[in-house]
């Protein structure tokens, strides 16, 4: 898998979220099969009552290149 760049555009795809956002870093290197972990920044907030926070997580796997 190619390593994503900051900035670069995503779709995700994990656990029922879904939606687009940007790659804001890096949270873990390449494993086998996920790729690497990337912190997103989501288009629209998920900050909730459970979840109090902007940015979240997301395997590689996940997540899809918008050009």
């Amino acid at each position: 898998m190619k390593e994503l760049k900051q900035n670069q555009k995503v779709e995700f795809n994990v656990g029922g979220l879904k939606g687009t956002g940007r790659v804001v870093g890096k949270a873990q290197i390449e494993q086998p099969v996920i790729g690497g972990t990337y912190i997103i920044e989501p288009d629209v907030p998920v900050s909730n009552e459970t979840y109090n926070y902007s940015h979240f997580v997301v395997p590689q796997i996940n997540l899809t290149l918008i050009d």
